[in-house]
């Protein structure tokens, strides 16, 4: 027994020790999947007032973690008309020149407007994680308008706790989800009048509390994605983004649409008075002709005999409920098929399915309509 106890109290002097080591060193955060950064509110964050190469691109993350043109985030300048934009990869565009993305674009589209534009996007988002940053940040931006970048293929999946963990990438160790209508758990904590909580709460609560198992699990994650990079991702036979495109899909994913109607409506609550314009991100598969005829459409009919799909059913559904929650949106489904002759959809977006320089163009010169 007396073993016992002085192995107990061995391991405790060992753990506190370490805790208190990380602390001091100031590597209690380290960074997970790339370069993202553990963040008790959001999931995570890129890093704090840091230049990170990518390619031929040249990041710079503010010290609120999000990619911008500076290190250091700017007082509110009431003269400038102030553009906070809400998004995941796809508006982070961390692979890409900053001057080449639809972020930087729009900077010279709206100069008569005299801009200055806030991003607060990362990799793997979903919308919950967007309104916790409009509530998060408002204040400090202060903003005229808020775009929020919609991407159909994973955001509704994103935002839905019957798909968390479910993932490739095992991203989903840290984000809040929204709990179901339908469901009766008890909250972790409210956005508005929004119940939130973790897929897991035990990890979550040593997540924010202890640096060690942050450094465990940015062990985890680097070599899931490490791994995945150079070996790839196994094929799934039927991915759940599928659904996107089915007039009945499964109960996980109307879970997911009920979710993300809820969510619009709380994000046009957050933004109080300020215009907010909903924008649709279609994929390649969407757009492109040849990959929905020949990738997407056998799949549909072997993963879901009998059940109706449509291109554009995914669009749809969020143009509806952005509608519904007193948004404006737009979808950027025409844009790209309309620019596609002239560029071909291959040029349009880069390997893995992101933007290239001339689909960010498209994009912003579409959003700038709107603004």
């Amino acid at each position: 027994m007396r073993l016992s106890v002085y192995l107990i109290c061995f391991l405790a002097f060992l753990t506190a020790s370490g805790e208190l080591f990380l602390r001091l060193k100031g590597l209690d955060n380290p960074k997970f999947a790339f370069d993202w950064v553990y963040h008790p509110v959001l999931g995570h964050t890129g890093p704090y007032s840091e230049v990170v190469k990518r390619g031929k691109a040249e990041n710079f993350y503010s010290e609120l973690g999000f990619r911008s043109d500076w290190l250091k985030t700017p007082a509110p300048d009431h003269s400038l008309f102030t553009l906070m934009i809400l998004g995941d990869s796809m508006t982070e565009a961390n692979d890409i020149e900053r001057e080449k993305t639809y972020v930087g674009t729009l900077q010279g589209l709206l100069k008569n407007k005299k801009p200055r534009i806030h991003t607060f996007a990362s990799s793997d988002y979903g919308t919950l994680d967007e309104a916790l940053a409009l509530n998060k940040f408002k204040n400090s931006v202060q903003p005229s308008a808020v775009v929020l970048q919609f991407l159909g293929l994973n955001d509704f999946i994103n935002n839905t706790l019957a798909y968390a963990e479910k993932n490739k990438a095992e991203s989903d160790f840290s984000r809040a989800y929204v709990i179901p209508a339908s469901s009766t758990e008890s909250p972790s904590f409210f956005l508005g009048d929004l119940p939130l909580t973790y897929s897991s709460k035990v990890r979550s609560w040593w997540l924010a509390h202890s640096a060690l198992f942050r450094l465990y699990y940015a062990r985890k994650t680097a070599r899931i994605w490490e791994y995945a990079m150079v070996h790839g991702y196994p094929e799934q036979g039927c991915p759940g983004e599928l659904q996107l495109f089915l007039e009945e899909p499964d109960d996980g994913w109307k879970e997911g649409i009920e979710v993300t109607g809820r969510i619009l409506k709380q994000i046009r609550a957050e933004a109080e008075k300020v215009p907010v314009l909903g924008v649709y991100f279609p994929s390649n598969i969407e757009t492109d002709d040849k990959l929905w005829q020949e990738g997407i459409v056998p799949k549909l009919e072997h993963c879901f005999p009998g059940r109706k799909y449509g291109r554009h059913i995914g669009e749809k559904r969020f143009l509806g409920l952005a509608s519904a929650a007193g948004l404006k949106a737009i979808s950027l489904w025409e844009a790209f098929k309309k620019a596609a002759p002239k560029r071909t959809e291959a040029t349009l977006y880069i390997p893995g399915g992101h933007y290239s320089p001339a689909g960010h163009l498209v994009a912003a010169q579409e959003i700038a309509k709107h603004l």
